[in-house]
């Protein structure tokens, strides 16, 4: 279990609340890679996230963004990042992103998992291989005062080491056009 001692003891429900909610949230995560098979649709993987969460007894986090209906993002192949989950479905072969949050108490939660749909190449499992390390190097530098310039960088340098590049920027694309997304402007973490 996770040592509380270290808030003080009026932080330490809002501690318990974000770590209750994180745990839902990744019993979650998994229940909804082990759903997405060969033949299910995205419309489907967000209905089954939707029920989840509400069993959970906590409410879709994604659907609170202004015009945003969905509990997840859903994306596969070469598809960077928030999919709409409507008008696809899992392929043989596919490498599928499912990203998904919720509120739990106040708190947001938010977590993504990119697997494979059966048998890929080696230079996809090593794609993937690299992914979680660059994951893990991040999450090793994650402490009270790290900046996310730290992070990102961490997560960055395995990534580099073995050839792979880094998307520098996004588009936004949405019913009117699209829009250039200016880089994140945080300084650092609690």
């Amino acid at each position: 279990m996770f040592d509380l001692s270290q808030f003080s003891p009026q932080d330490r429900p809002r501690i318990q609340a974000m770590i209750a909610g994180g745990a839902m949230l990744g019993t979650i995560r998994e229940a909804l890679q082990a759903f997405a098979r060969v033949g299910v649709t995205f419309e489907a993987i967000e209905k089954e996230a939707q029920r989840l969460i509400k069993q959970a007894g906590a409410q879709p986090s994604f659907s609170t963004v202004r015009d945003y209906q969905w509990a997840t993002c859903i994306m596969k192949n070469d598809a960077l990042c928030h999919g709409i989950p409507r008008g696809n479905q899992v392929a043989l072969g596919d490498i599928v992103t499912i990203d998904v949050g919720l509120l739990y108490e106040g708190y947001h939660s938010d977590t993504t998992t990119t697997f494979s749909v059966g048998t890929v190449s080696a230079s996809i499992l090593k794609f993937l291989e690299v992914g979680k390390k660059s994951l893990a190097s991040a999450i090793g530098v994650v402490r009270a005062g790290a900046s996310v310039y730290d992070i990102s960088l961490a997560m960055e340098q395995p990534t580099v080491r073995v050839g792979y590049g880094l998307v520098e920027e996004t588009v936004l694309v949405t019913e009117n056009g699209f829009e250039v997304l200016t880089k994140p402007s945080a300084t650092g973490i609690l």
